[in-house]
């Protein structure tokens, strides 16, 4: 708990303070990021001790492991995506579809500059047909790609009120070719492959 109550300290000092210190505000802001992140080190290695040990339900019947096994079966793997992803997301930019025997379908476009393309199945390069596009970004702390989406398309019509609309996906199981997304808002669970 010191990295953490070293963090607060740190950051209180940065917006309390009246006086310049020895330390600009970006030094010590950069200095607390550095504890907290100890301080989650330390945190998950606790939490790992103590997950299999953990008891869900009045049985005791459903451990931490089954539930892990059981998200497993359904391709979910939260360690995966905290090991491949970067906390920006850069491994996210490229290409992502379906590689189908006729060839790579392309759904989503995700760019180096944070904006996105999204296409219906079977439309990539159709901007008239089914399309979004807008800005997209990555929190590593909830595992969450964010597209905001500034235009879109369904069969040709603009939807007026899909515009400035936040669409979130949770990461579920990342490792740099293959990626399988959750909507919290429509239940749906995606799953892309990156072209080559």
């Amino acid at each position: 708990m010191e990295h953490y109550t070293k963090a607060f300290k740190l950051n209180n000092e940065v917006f309390t303070r009246t006086k310049q210190g020895s330390k600009t505000d970006k030094e010590l802001m950069e200095e607390a990021e550095s504890e907290l992140k100890k301080g989650d080190e330390y945190w998950f290695k606790f939490y790992k001790n103590l997950e299999d040990k953990i008891k869900i339900g009045t049985d005791g019947t459903v451990t931490a492991k089954t539930l892990r096994e059981l998200d497993k079966k359904s391709g979910i793997d939260s360690g995966a995506v905290r090991t491949n992803l970067s906390k920006e997301g850069k491994e996210l930019v490229g290409k992502w579809g379906l590689d189908k025997l006729e060839g790579f379908i392309v759904s989503l476009i995700m760019n180096e500059d944070g904006t996105y393309e999204a296409y219906g199945k079977g439309d990539y390069s159709n901007k008239d047909k089914t399309y979004a596009k807008g800005k997209w970004t990555y929190d590593s702390n909830s595992q969450t790609i964010t597209l905001h989406v500034e235009k879109n398309l369904i069969n040709g019509e603009e939807q007026k009120e899909a515009k400035n609309v936040d669409v979130p996906y949770t990461v579920q199981n990342f490792d740099g070719k293959n990626i399988q997304l959750f909507s919290p808002k429509t239940y749906n669970t995606i799953k892309y492959v990156k072209q080559k």
